[in-house]
């Protein structure tokens, strides 16, 4: 239940029982606060910081729980994306002394950050979620990555969390402190970053590329940790999913990955002729070569209204046919071609044993 549907329900009681039943309204946010536990770390915070001017605890307290509730709700609205990307809430203790500045630990389902309280509130936040995103989010995954891409997925996740949760002076000091002399130190950094943000453009980072480093550490870990065959195959999937986020429009690009531990296959759904004349059954034939190149999953992708409801006619004739099965279905705003545009990511698992033989190849679908 959002804040919208909430009201409407505030407004239907008092239509419906009268004034009198106002009382259930104040239980009615206690509900809410439950289910929505950062909505209630939100509402926590407002009430420390007005009576922040009682003593220095109360002052803590806003600080703390103000954090919790920004990387919480923006932790959530990743996980919309991708579900079980950052499973971890998080949970802020303040220290003294000169020992460390900061040091993150996960216990239970929180994320512990210890750390030094700052003047600047920005840098608080900044610190605080560059530490969540690294311990946080794709906890196992981060084990059959490179370390420079791993760190270069903080960086982007931490920028994703301060956009996300509106905080644009926060976004702009982690810029200019973190992300710029980071990126201007290691041309790898800089690179892995520059391509993870082309990626979050395109809407395919979390659903696509983080989506499949989830589903190889979910069957690997913990072994083979650090094996150096899947820290290049992975390396090569980012590169991958770069030249598709990068397409230009009528370009061709590889829509195919299939290596030992990563294997699938991208269907982009475009071209106005192929869809009005071709019809569904070419993404049809499309997936079944997919699957027959041993892919164990299938992405179909297209952007526009048009576009948007032929994919969820494939979807259903996929399903229909049994030839696989949707895992997840997002709609988002993505930046293609220089324009932002409406797109829709479909993730549908492969049902192999439904799969007949090759049959005859198809040109890409894009």
């Amino acid at each position: 239940m959002d804040i919208e549907e909430l009201k409407d329900l505030i407004i239907w009681i008092i239509r419906t029982y009268g004034w009198h039943c106002l009382w259930i309204i104040p239980l009615g946010l206690l509900l809410y606060g439950i289910v929505c536990p950062e909505i209630m770390e939100k509402w926590s915070s407002w009430l420390y910081k007005f009576f922040s001017w009682v003593s220095t605890s109360f002052q803590r307290r806003f600080i703390a729980t103000d954090i919790q509730a920004r990387i919480n709700t923006s932790a959530k609205l990743i996980n919309s994306e991708l579900e079980e990307t950052a499973p971890y809430g998080v949970k802020i203790h303040w220290i003294k002394g000169k020992e460390m500045d900061r040091e993150g630990f996960i216990k239970g389902n929180k994320v512990v950050i210890m750390m030094k309280r700052h003047i600047n509130q920005d840098q608080n936040l900044v610190l605080a979620t560059v530490v969540y995103s690294s311990l946080g989010v794709l906890t196992e995954a981060r084990n059959y990555m490179l370390p420079r891409i791993s760190r270069s997925l903080d960086l982007s996740i931490t920028k994703k969390i301060l956009i996300l949760g509106n905080k644009h002076s926060a976004l702009n000091l982690f810029i200019k402190s973190i992300l710029k002399p980071e990126k201007d130190k290691d041309v790898d950094i800089k690179t892995y970053c520059d391509i993870m943000e082309s990626l979050d453009e395109f809407g395919i980072l979390t659903r696509i590329f983080m989506a499949e480093l989830l589903s190889l550490s979910r069957q690997l870990y913990p072994r083979l940790l650090g094996d150096e065959n899947i820290l290049f195959e992975t390396q090569q999937f980012l590169s991958f999913c770069k030249k598709i986020a990068e397409r230009k429009i009528r370009e061709e690009v590889e829509l195919d990955f299939n290596e030992n531990r990563v294997s699938i296959g991208v269907i982009l759904v475009a071209k106005t002729f192929k869809r009005e004349f071709l019809g569904v059954d070419l993404y049809i034939r499309r997936f079944k070569k997919c699957a027959n190149n041993d892919s164990d999953f299938v992405y179909l992708y297209g952007w526009n209204r048009m576009n948007i409801n032929f994919v969820r006619k494939i979807t259903e004739k996929v399903e229909k046919l049994k030839l696989g099965t949707k895992i997840a279905e997002s709609i988002f705003s993505a930046f293609i071609a220089g324009k932002r545009a409406r797109a829709i990511c479909v993730r549908l698992k492969v049902s192999k044993e439904s799969i007949a033989q090759p049959e005859e190849a198809t040109p890409q679908d894009n």
